[in-house]
């Protein structure tokens, strides 16, 4: 088993120190229980608190950070009762008539100044699969037979380098995508609803505009999704909360079945009514729809047609990772939960016992929930370019620190332990051991090695890696990347690179961040390709590309370190048997690889340093 960190989320049950089963699930995920934390959309922010604050390191706090501080800033040693604290205040809303539980002998000036940043920086993170020491917290539940929730529930800290299959290489180019951020959440909507009849579906009106829904909005279709609750049967005005179906944070027992909410999108964009069935002989009625997206939806549901069965069938072929369309001209709708809720009893909170408290309150859902087909171009922000990579780093095996983990234990008793396997470091292959490449124009390995003392290259990821075979060498396979120089700004570094192998030449697929035209927060992956390339040869002819990457600047969360780049290098033998091995790895497709060579392939991760550590960067830049 690992040992890790775990951590309270929840001031509103206790836990006694002995041994328990637990239900386990990603804090990116749904779980499906109510009322599981006060702030579950705040779970981003916890993450990026673990990876940016380490037990037993220093913290230096500006003065007057925040009301606990003084005039002066403090170097902090992180203790396991502050990093409690900060927790809790991210995520659990645990006053008790004005009064926190808290653990002791925490440092208040530096708990709110994580909360602060957490708050600053942690929307949207998620940890990285190129850090090798990136954590991702799990909850842990401890529940009954009926899913209740019986004990305090809890997260711990799991090293994704411990986890096998938990970074995957992925591949989504470059396009637009549904923001739904935009529809996430919004409280106390003011909406008209119109019952319909037999030929015209239910309507709804947003009386009032709002930061999402304009008063131009004209009034779109709706369904039940819910058999469960009181039928919404006349012309009434609501104040709803509305969702994304695609959110996670929207109550888990508001629909019976949630996890076929893109089918029913599906459906929306592809069948509306009115389409023809020729297999069934006619068109898509309002009853048949309704009746799709009941037996879709709901467990109760029980009503049948040709056509409604037809609808389902469709929509569980094709419907399961559906997403709606935001490409130019689009005409896609996206469905939009609305829930009218009330709330009740107000929560238990610990302070010296359970109290009531006089914050937070349960929610409960009050009337038939229905869902709005929202079209996407009616709202401003309902699209997004996606900030995501063409092709992401390969699943590379990363050096990971041994499994026991010998921090504090914040529990007082046993650690949180989960079996994991970890994962082999990769090996780095030895040094050449045949006379490396000559250099006719002086430009071998990098300028780093003399302005800096060190070469500013570090390979993070390997594959092959621990175990496997090791690829003949003409030179350190750091001198793959040489002739680097950097801007005056951090934000971007030049480089060019060569093939290092030994025996033959190479296909090369050179994949790395650079950023849009006249602005560089505008990043993408690129990938260029140069075939057939000799050893001791370079990538792009005689003298080399010249290809510029921009720069990850990790110092506005971690002063102490310094910006870089990631390259990924891919080289597949061109003809012959360069490489006595065969390996499982695939050049991506935005790399627009030749599909007639089939040879092995074998890819490195560098990471380009973008500065000289030790206030030599004006002396290295050029």
């Amino acid at each position: 088993g690992v040992q890790m960190n775990g951590w309270c989320v929840d001031l509103s049950r206790l836990m006694g120190s002995t041994s328990y089963w637990f239900d386990v699930y990603s804090t990116y995920d749904d779980f499906p229980y109510d009322n599981v934390l006060d702030s579950p959309e705040k779970l981003p922010n916890v993450n990026w608190m673990i990876n940016n604050f380490r037990l037993g390191e220093s913290y230096t706090v500006p003065a007057n950070a925040n009301a606990h501080c003084g005039g002066s800033a403090s170097t902090i040693q992180l203790r396991w009762q502050t990093m409690q604290n900060a927790i809790w205040r991210t995520v659990d809303k645990g006053e008790v008539n004005g009064a926190y539980h808290e653990q002791s002998s925490s440092n208040k000036c530096l708990v709110w100044y994580m909360v602060d940043q957490a708050e600053q920086y942690g929307d949207n993170y998620e940890p990285s699969c190129d850090d090798p020491d990136a954590e991702m917290a799990i909850i842990l539940i401890k529940d009954g037979a009926d899913n209740t929730i019986e004990k305090q529930v809890i997260i711990g800290e799991a090293k994704l380098a411990d986890i096998p299959g938990a970074c995957k290489p992925t591949e989504c180019c470059e396009e637009m995508s549904v923001n739904h951020e935009t529809f996430q959440e919004n409280k106390e909507i003011e909406v008209t609803f119109t019952p319909g009849g037999s030929n015209s579906a239910w309507e709804v009106t947003f009386k009032q505009g709002s930061d999402v829904y304009p008063s131009s909005l004209s009034a779109v279709d709706a369904w039940s999704v819910d058999l469960d609750r009181a039928a919404l049967t006349q012309a009434t005005d609501l104040m709803v909360d509305t969702y994304s179906t695609y959110d996670n944070w929207y109550r888990f027992n508001v629909v019976d079945k949630k996890e076929n909410i893109p089918k029913v999108n599906y459906l929306i964009n592809t069948y509306p009514v009115g389409t023809s069935i020729s297999s069934c002989g006619g068109t898509v009625s309002v009853s048949d729809f309704q009746g799709a997206v009941w037996k879709l939806m709901d467990d109760a549901a029980s009503s049948s047609s040709c056509i409604s069965d037809f609808l389902v069938s469709e929509a569980n072929s094709n419907g399961a990772d559906y997403e709606p369309s935001c490409a130019d001209g689009t005409t896609d709708k996206l469905a939009v939960l609305l829930i009218v809720d009330e709330l009740g009893a107000y929560k238990q909170k610990y302070l010296g016992g359970l109290q009531v408290n006089d914050v937070v309150q349960l929610e409960s859902v009050t009337g038939q929930v229905i869902i709005a087909e929202i079209p996407l171009s009616s709202i401003t922000n309902a699209c997004y370019m996606m900030d995501c990579e063409c092709c992401d780093l390969p699943d590379f095996e990363f050096p990971i620190a041994s499994p026991t983990d010998t921090r504090d234990d914040p529990t007082g008793g046993s650690p949180v332990e989960e079996l994991f396997t970890p994962a082999p470091a990769p090996v780095r292959p030895p040094p050449p051991t045949e006379p490396i490449c000559q250099d006719p124009i002086d430009i071998m390995g990098s300028d780093f090695a003399t302005r800096c003392a060190h070469k500013g290259v570090v390979v993070v990821g390997a594959s092959p890696g621990s175990g496997g075979p090791t690829p003949a060498l003409r030179i350190d396979i750091l001198d793959t990347i040489f002739g680097i120089t950097t801007g005056s700004d951090d934000l971007s570094v030049q480089f060019r690179i060569q093939n290092p192998f030994a025996g033959g030449a190479v296909d090369m697929y050179i994949e790395y961040e650079t950023a849009a035209a006249g602005d560089e927060r505008a990043r993408y992956v690129t990938c260029d390709a140069d075939p057939s390339v000799d050893e001791c040869h370079f990538f792009g002819g005689d003298m080399g590309n010249v290809l510029s990457a921009v720069c990850v600047d990790p110092r506005v969360n971690d002063p102490s370190k310094q910006p870089y780049a990631l390259v990924t290098a891919y080289f597949v033998e061109s003809g012959g048997n360069l490489f006595d091995f065969t390996t499982t790895n695939n050049v991506p497709e935005c790399c627009n690889p030749d599909e007639t060579n089939t040879g092995t392939v074998v890819a490195y991760t560098f990471e380009i340093m973008c500065t000289c550590p030790g206030g030599t960067d004006a002396e290295f830049r050029q």
